[in-house]
């Protein structure tokens, strides 16, 4: 895999893991300080588990407005903006391989897609349980 790609996929991930899966009202929505995920992304033809993995730490206004950062495993943070509609997120991942997700955030979680490299990506972020 090509520094290029890897790091293209990493920025992918984290622009999914800001798709959670949690239903985000606005009662629920902004907190006192950023969610920490989890992310992974797996490839959406062959689903190779835990292939690119990183975290990212977010906060949602009460306007639907995200905010926050991301950083692969392997490297270094880099800025996330994004936008939470009802049950739907999308995510803009920054930097030099800027990755656009799509998806869901329900319970917490937020799951999604991107396209990266000419390969559809599967993106899911999961809460910090400790």
């Amino acid at each position: 895999m090509t520094p290029f790609f890897r790091s293209s996929v990493a920025f992918a991930a984290l622009a999914v893991g800001m798709m959670g899966a949690t239903t985000v009202s606005s009662s629920t929505t902004e907190r006192d300080g950023p969610i920490v995920f989890d992310t992974s992304f797996v490839t959406a033809i062959t689903k190779t588990a835990g292939a690119y993995v990183g975290e990212m730490r977010l906060s949602i206004a009460r306007d639907g407005t995200v905010t926050g950062v991301y950083r692969p495993i392997d490297g270094s943070f880099t800025d996330v903006t994004g936008g939470v509609d009802g049950t739907s997120i999308h995510l803009d991942i920054q930097g030099a391989g800027r990755v656009h997700i799509t998806g869901s955030y329900r319970g917490g979680v937020i799951d999604g897609s991107s396209w990266s490299s000419g390969q559809l990506l599967d993106f899911t972020a999961r809460p910090r349980t400790s």
